[in-house]
């Protein structure tokens, strides 16, 4: 007996097959691979996820991190290929690797805008009036906060493109007390490396560490590793703003586009990284004015890129089941990736010690 499918459903499966997935990607599929389980939220759910390579001529689709990948399999007519990355062009740019991908690309899965599926590390929903959160809520929320340390971030990577590092011990000239936990820093807690699932995008794997750290502070550094167009990561979202501290923010993005108005300080608005640790020292011991940088919480919450992560997923097996209204080829995705519109995705930081951003 056949029949119109119910809502949500179509008569074949689509098969997405996860290459040469990262770790978190992996976190994300464990126990449900080869089945659609991570699909039954989702208003088309006939898809399947698997990372069984043998499965590679069967699949649908196939995601490939570029940053990772072990080789390049020979294409099947008709599949669709999707290119997925998280690492900045200027920490992962290998044009040879990427040059190969020129005319099979069919889909962008990444943090950039202009990406077919666009997977920020967390974003800012308006509450509604109702929910809206009250003064005393909120002020209660920070009534510890004035005996909090000053400053601290976790960093592991220490030569970075955009210098990071001498970044921030040019602000410690200033005398601003800044604690830095990871492989680049001084301060442990709970055994070495424990930091690393800081980020896990299941949050199967707490991090004791950075979630019992992190409130005791006012300020997190939240320092990109490289200037790149778009590339905003959990330094300063997902995980960060779960907590009540204020990200210091450098990156190579429009602010605009991923926070409220007064919710961080950002390096880019000082003369130099001198005179920011400088503001910071004084924003430290004046209540009223660190408070104001909480004021975005009374109108809007927050969610990690669990949820953009899934919402993409679900966006891309129902665009399978239309694929033909969706497809398109990417002639040159090199120069997609490095080099947008002509124009270089990254940029160099200039001189630490004249200016604190670019």
């Amino acid at each position: 007996m056949t029949g119109t499918p119910a809502p949500g459903m179509h008569t074949t499966p689509k098969l997405i097959l996860f290459y040469n997935p990262l770790h978190w990607w992996n976190d994300w599929m464990e126990g449900k691979t080869d089945s659609d389980d991570v699909f039954q939220g989702c208003s088309v759910k006939n898809c399947i996820i698997t990372k069984d390579v043998s499965k590679l001529n069967a699949s649908d689709a196939v995601f490939f991190n570029m940053h990772t990948l072990p080789n390049i399999p020979k294409k099947r007519r008709g599949q669709v290929w999707v290119f997925s990355e998280f690492e900045a062009p200027a920490n992962f740019a290998d044009r040879d690797v990427l040059d190969k991908f020129n005319g099979a690309i069919n889909w962008t899965f990444t943090y950039r805008r202009d990406s077919d599926f666009h997977i920020p590390h967390g974003r800012f929903i308006k509450r509604s009036k109702d929910s809206e959160m009250n003064d005393d809520d909120m002020m209660s929320k920070l009534s510890g906060k004035l005996r909090s340390k000053v400053a601290v971030g976790f960093i592991s990577h220490c030569e970075t493109h955009a210098k990071r590092m001498e970044f921030l011990q040019e602000m410690k000239k200033s005398g601003v007390h800044i604690d830095v936990y990871g492989k680049c820093g001084d301060r442990q807690c709970y055994g070495k490396n424990r930091h690393k699932t800081s980020w896990n995008i299941t949050q199967n794997h707490k991090n004791k560490c950075f979630s019992a750290t992190v409130p005791t502070y006012k300020f997190y550094m939240s320092l990109e590793n490289a200037l790149c167009r778009d590339y905003v990561t959990e330094k300063s979202l997902n995980m960060v703003l779960r907590h009540y501290i204020v990200p210091v923010v450098r990156d190579g993005a429009n602010r605009s586009l991923y926070h409220p108005p007064g919710s961080t300080v950002e390096t880019k608005n000082f003369r130099s990284a001198l005179h920011l640790g400088i503001f910071l020292s004084g924003l430290n011991s004046n209540k009223s004015a660190y408070q104001n940088y909480f004021k975005w919480r009374k109108y809007f919450s927050t969610e990690g890129i669990l949820n953009s992560w899934n919402e993409g997923i679900c966006d891309l097996c129902q665009r399978l089941h239309n694929e033909s209204k969706y497809r398109r080829v990417y002639s040159d995705i090199a120069s997609w990736y490095i080099n947008p519109g002509n124009q270089p995705a990254c940029y160099k930081p200039k001189d630490l010690y004249k200016k604190s951003y670019g």
